[in-house]
C-alpha cells in the first residue's frame, strides 16, 4: 500500500470513528512545490485555505504572494514580521485607523509574543493543502501536519487517542492566532495542539459555533487511529457517549455508569 492509499484508509477510519462532518486537511510546509500539485491562483488567509481542501476537495500549493494575512505568513515561516506586530503598536492601536484595539497598551500586546508558536522566518517557500483522504505529499519533501475541526466531545476522543500509546497531555492554547497554534505548533514542536481559535480564524473559516481546531503531525496518525479503534471496541459504553448529538446532554445508562465504577484487580483502597 503506497502512502496515498494508506492516508485514505486511515482518514476513512478516523472520520468514521469520530463521526466527523468534514474531512481532515493535510498541510505541508516545504522549500519546493509538491510534484504534480497545481498552484493556487488567488490571495487570502492561510486559515481560510483549509476550507478549500476540507469542503471543496481541492489540492494545491501556495507561495507568499497568495497569503494576504501578514501575521499568518510570518507565523508560518514565509515572511518577516511587520514593525507594529513586534512592538505591539498595531495590536493596541485604536481601531479602525490606528490598529486593532486588541490590548490596552503596546506593552501588554508584546507580552503575548512569546506565546505564539512560529516557524523560523524564511524557512518555508510553499504551503500546500489537500484533503487527508487524497493526500499526495511526501514527508521527505517537507513536514506535513493534519488539521481537524470538531466539537469538544470529538476533540476529547481525539486527544485521548493521541495520548493512548505514550501518555502525557495535549496542550490547548487560545490567545495567539489559530494558524500559529494548530499549524505552526505541530510542525515546529511535533505535538498535537488544540485551540478555540482567534477572531480572524472564526471569521474566515467556515467553523461552526460549537467547533474547535486541532492540529497534529501526520506521523502520529497511525497510532491515533489505532488507539481510537481500540477505545471504541474495548469500551462499548464510550460509543453511546460519542453518538449523542450537539445541543443535547447525554443521559447515562446503567451500563455506562457501571463502567465508570472501579472494578477488577487493584480496586481496593491503598493502605
Amino acid at each position: 500500500m503506497n502512502d496515498q492509499a494508506r492516508y485514505k484508509e486511515l482518514c476513512d477510519r478516523l472520520v468514521k470513528g469520530l463521526r466527523l462532518e468534514s474531512v481532515p486537511v493535510a498541510v505541508q510546509f516545504s522549500t519546493n512545490p509538491p510534484p504534480g500539485v497545481p498552484k493556487y491562483e488567488g490571495r487570502t488567509k492561510a486559515c481560510s485555505m483549509l476550507d478549500f481542501a476540507r469542503l471543496d476537495g481541492k489540492t494545491f500549493y501556495t507561495v507568499s504572494d497568495n497569503h494576504e494575512c501578514r501575521n499568518g505568513s510570518h507565523y508560518l515561516g514565509m515572511t518577516k514580521p511587520f514593525k507594529g506586530l513586534e512592538n505591539g503598536d498595531w495590536y493596541s492601536g485604536k481601531y479602525p485607523d490606528k490598529g486593532r484595539s486588541m490590548y490596552p497598551s503596546p506593552v501588554v500586546a508584546r507580552r503575548n509574543n512569546d506565546y505564539y508558536i512560529k516557524i523560523p522566518q524564511g524557512t518555508v517557500n510553499c504551503i500546500s493543502y489537500a484533503p487527508l483522504d487524497r493526500c499526495p505529499f511526501d514527508i521527505q519533501l517537507g513536514g506535513v501536519i493534519v488539521v481537524i475541526l470538531c466539537n469538544p466531545k470529538q476533540g476529547l476522543y481525539l486527544t485521548r487517542s493521541a495520548t493512548y500509546h505514550r501518555g502525557g497531555v495535549v496542550n490547548g492554547i487560545t490567545g495567539p492566532s489559530t494558524c500559529s497554534i494548530i499549524m505552526a505548533g505541530p510542525f515546529e514542536r511535533g505535538e498535537m495542539f488544540t485551540t478555540l481559535g482567534c477572531y480572524g480564524g472564526r471569521l474566515y473559516v467556515k467553523v461552526k459555533t460549537e467547533e474547535e481546531f486541532i492540529g497534529f503531525p501526520i506521523e502520529q496518525l497511525p497510532d491515533i487511529v489505532d488507539a481510537l479503534d481500540r477505545l471504541l471496541n474495548d469500551r462499548p459504553d464510550l460509543k453511546g457517549l460519542l453518538d449523542a448529538g450537539v445541543g443535547r446532554f447525554h443521559v447515562a445508562t446503567e451500563d455506562e455508569i457501571r463502567a465508570q465504577v472501579a472494578t477488577g484487580p487493584g480496586s481496593e483502597l491503598m493502605e
